[in-house]
């Protein structure tokens, strides 16, 4: 992470609390993400501390997707967003990140294309 970004996610955890509990999602949104979300989100309100979401990924799948959405939208602690340098947060990605309370993003990285398509019959 770059040291400008390390600040900002600092700042905003002594807002409220002095720990950040982070989730990686890092390849394919499906159900290990939501596994990985809810034990992490489970964390950091037992904590109260806010959650950071770090995503580096080209998607996944729509109902594994929508869980997680969810559960951002109703954490009830802080859900930040960051997509590291050269990172990528495409389709499914772009969506969760839109769920946290802010994104943030470095330089490079990238967030967009999304266009969620149900499975075929």
């Amino acid at each position: 992470m770059k040291p400008l970004a390390l600040a900002l996610l600092a700042v905003a955890a002594l807002a409220y609390a002095e720990a950040v509990v982070a989730v990686y999602l890092d390849g394919a949104i499906d159900g290990t993400a939501v596994s990985l979300v809810q034990k992490a989100l489970a964390d950091a309100e037992a904590r109260g501390a806010p959650l950071v979401v770090v995503l580096n990924t080209y998607g996944g799948y729509l109902a594994p997707m929508d869980k997680i959405v969810e559960m951002l939208i109703n954490a009830k602690t802080p859900v930040y967003a960051y997509v590291p340098p050269g990172a990528k947060a495409v389709s499914a990605g772009a969506f969760i990140a839109m769920a946290a309370r802010k994104i943030y993003m470095a330089p490079t990285a990238q967030i967009g294309a999304a266009e969620p398509r149900p499975p075929d019959p």
